[in-house]
């Protein structure tokens, strides 16, 4: 007698309808299960949500019984209801928008108010963006040169040619944050300083012209994500300072690669 595949010990009906919770979920921006990607939360208590709203009652841990029963399933090579979590998609993003197995490339860096790009380091980062089909994005801060000059990227004026890439507002580029909104001084010596939970669990890159990178401390088995800093793609212009010295040191041309 010809023996048949286990799917678990769900009927197949009550396994497929959990499955469909979960990836309604996904869609809608919750994480997926044990895996924070900054959505709105696991997607195991909306599916949970989901189901007794329709009249199925489902406990979270019912939830997490049939992903520890279907994930045992797939790994055995049975048959299974696991459900896809590249279906995730992160808010604010249309789940319209994301395909599965489309790659979108972006560059970013950031740049100085009132201050020239360095021409050959830009000519190179648009001929790097060509070549692997990227996105140059600008974070855009400023320098009080002043000392009652309004420390603020809308009203600042930039170089013409980083004027098109500029970005001022939180930007989602995968599964990190450019978080182009932040508007650190260039003289700052920790320009990461608190900066660690700013993106909630998220890999977040800050415009500024220091480089810098943290791991951010997380539980042990959960995504452990990181901070980090630019690089900038204009030249060096600070007060002949201590605080302006010392950062014109640690000006570095560059770029992060996401």
């Amino acid at each position: 007698m010809k023996s048949q595949r286990k799917t678990g010990a769900l009927d197949p009906a009550r396994a497929q309808r959990i499955k469909d919770a979960l990836e309604a979920a996904l869609r809608n921006g919750f994480d997926p299960f044990r895996d924070p990607r900054g959505g709105k939360g696991s997607c195991v208590p909306e599916a949970a949500r989901s189901l007794t709203q329709k009249g199925y009652e489902t406990t979270e841990r019912m939830v997490r019984g049939f992903l520890k029963t279907q994930g045992e399933a797939e790994a055995r090579g049975d048959d299974h209801f696991m459900p896809d979590w590249d279906l995730f998609a992160r808010p604010g993003a249309p789940a319209a928008a994301i395909r599965k197995g489309e790659v979108r490339r972006w560059i970013l860096t950031s740049a100085q108010d009132d201050t020239d790009v360095h021409l050959r380091f830009w000519s190179n980062l648009q001929a790097y963006a060509r070549h692997v089909g990227a996105e140059v994005v600008v974070g855009g801060f400023t320098y009080n040169h002043a000392l009652y000059t309004a420390h603020q990227t809308r009203t600042a004026q930039f170089a013409r040619e980083v004027l098109p890439h500029l970005r001022f507002d939180p930007m989602d580029c995968g599964p990190v944050l450019f978080c182009a909104e932040m508007n650190t001084l260039p003289t700052a010596v920790r320009p990461l300083s608190g900066l660690t939970t700013y993106a909630q669990g998220r890999t977040a890159v800050f415009p500024h012209a220091k480089l810098a990178f943290e791991s951010v401390p997380e539980m042990p088995g959960k995504f452990v994500p990181s901070v980090m800093t630019t690089g900038a793609c204009t030249v060096p212009n600070y007060v002949k300072k201590k605080a302006g010295l010392k950062a014109e040191f640690h000006h570095v041309l560059g770029g992060h690669n996401c």
